[in-house]
């Protein structure tokens, strides 16, 4: 493993020198293969790279960490390859190193960077790393389509041993790129690697920092691999309807974003050697509304039919995997059996309360609510006619009324709704007594303040700037959530997860 380490030019001064090949009076150069300007060959210009994100201001820095990611992956190289190499890598990018500038970019190297160049064998070098670090927050200048970095990543973690062709036809570019891509990543401390032979041997990936929540084809492929026992490229390929390479880059993304170690075989066959534990990545109020409808029907039953799903939802068997992978993915759900035929819920996660209802935007949705925390039993007909709506339209209402959370006990048998326990929501209590559901600082019957400080408890003062917790919305003084949120990431209030970027920023008026 490389550690963390960064050393001085007087650090390194005692290091042998390496003693360049060209003539003292060679002046590097840049050869722009381009044959319509060959009065400009030798010379940069200062309009080329438009099309490009190359700063060509400073090339010779971009440059020069290409190759020093090149001797680090190749560690002993003859002056004659590693000039090959490089143009290889700089061909698709319309750049020429010629020998000149690589003893210049090599004496660079061996004076400013913790990499020591030794010569045992005329034109031959030995490549020694003096501790490269790891730098989280390195972009590529070179590249206008980064998006491939991540995917590159996951393929290496599943494939520690591949060749550079392999790599380049499973992505369609050059070897050249492919060499580009890792030599960046290898300057930048992401991967421990050697090529040897054509053959790139991963020895370590670092864990990239990612944002959560995951994104969607992510949390289908995580609840999948968490609540199958095998799970096979095919599955996938059916869940989202694309071709095995698309299935293969999808696994090679989701590497990329968490630790999650796998290997595929021949057969296609997902072996899951180490599944990372992802918490709760949203909140039941967040949910696409198909989730949480189908979250309330699992709860309500102990067992569904595929074909009753497809009946009232209208949604493939594919589909309806799908939403059930993703709310094991999310965390919502931990274990759902599913068969062929039919599915049913094994263990629920336990769910943060829901925000009050009086807060949904869907006034049907709340007036289906009241009247069912009103009667402990009640029947599926009667809504319909209550409500004027159809029946299978009621029961996706009543199911998403569960699914929310508002009633986690509910039972529907032969279109009866059986509540269960009382209505479950968030509540807030408030320092006046007015019974008023207004969510306000102040009261509007009293005017007494309502609501203090969830931290210090402290009185809230008009004109004052505050921070609002993203689910509740309750208010609170500035510097002392942030306080809180560094000590404990969750709501005092609510207790969903929160983090300072989140927070709304608002005045009392």
């Amino acid at each position: 493993m490389i550690m963390h380490t960064n050393l001085t030019k007087v650090d390194l001064y005692y290091k042998l020198k390496w003693h360049v090949f060209a003539p003292n009076n060679a002046e590097p150069s840049y050869n722009y293969k381009n044959k319509k300007n060959k009065d400009k060959e030798n010379k940069i210009d200062p309009n080329y790279g438009t099309d490009h994100t190359l700063n060509l201001q400073k090339p010779d820095k971009i440059i020069e960490n290409i190759l020093a990611g090149i001797l680090i992956l190749k560690r002993e190289i003859t002056i004659s390859e590693l000039l090959s190499d490089i143009n290889s890598a700089l061909l698709s990018k319309n750049i020429e190193v010629d020998t000149a500038l690589l003893n210049k970019m090599l004496r660079n190297i061996n004076q400013s960077m913790n990499i020591s160049l030794k010569t045992p064998q005329p034109e031959i070098l030995y490549c020694e790393i003096n501790n490269i670090s790891y730098n989280s927050k390195f972009h590529l200048d070179f590249e206008e389509n980064v998006e491939i970095i991540p995917t590159i990543l996951g393929f290496l973690r599943i494939n520690r041993k591949s060749s550079i062709r392999k790599i380049s036809n499973n992505f369609s570019r050059s070897d050249g790129d492919i060499l580009r891509f890792l030599s960046i990543l290898a300057y930048n401390g992401v991967i421990d690697a050697r090529i040897i032979d054509g053959i790139c041997f991963i020895k370590m990936l670092h864990n990239t920092d990612t944002n959560i929540p995951l994104q969607y084809e992510n949390r289908i492929i995580y609840g999948m691999l968490k609540n199958e026992k095998s799970v096979n490229i095919g599955d996938i390929m059916r869940i989202f309807d694309i071709s095995k390479k698309d299935a293969e880059n999808l696994l090679f993304d989701f590497n990329s974003d968490t630790e999650l170690e796998i290997e595929i075989s021949r057969g296609g066959e997902i072996i899951v050697s180490k599944l990372p534990q992802i918490p709760l990545l949203t909140q039941l109020q967040d949910m696409p509304i198909i989730n949480q409808e189908i979250l309330g029907i699992l709860i309500t039953h102990n067992k569904l039919r595929f074909d009753m799903i497809q009946e009232i939802w209208g949604l493939n068997e594919y589909q309806l995997k799908a939403v059930i992978y993703e709310l094991i993915g999310t965390g919502v759900v931990r274990e759902i059996k599913v068969d062929k035929k039919e599915f049913s819920l094994i263990k629920l996660n336990k769910l943060p309360l829901p925000i009050p209802y009086t807060d949904l935007k869907d006034k049907k949705l709340i007036d289906i609510i009241k009247y069912i925390d009103s009667n402990d039993e009640i029947s599926i007909d009667h809504l319909s006619k209550k409500f004027d709506t159809d029946k299978h339209q009621i029961l996706k209402y009543i199911t998403r009324v569960v699914g929310l959370g508002y009633f986690p006990d509910a039972e529907i048998k032969s279109f009866i709704f059986i509540k269960g326990s009382e209505l479950k929501q968030l509540k807030i209590i408030y320092r006046c007594n007015c019974d008023n559901n207004s969510r306000s600082i102040f009261c509007d019957d009293c005017g007494k303040q309502k609501l203090t400080c969830s931290v210090c408890n402290g009185k809230i003062e008009k004109s004052e700037q505050i921070l609002q917790c993203p689910h509740c919305e309750y208010p609170n003084h500035i510097e002392h959530i942030i306080s809180w949120i560094e000590i404990k990431s969750i709501c005092p209030i609510c207790k969903n997860i929160i983090n300072a970027d989140k927070m709304i920023k608002g005045v009392i008026s």
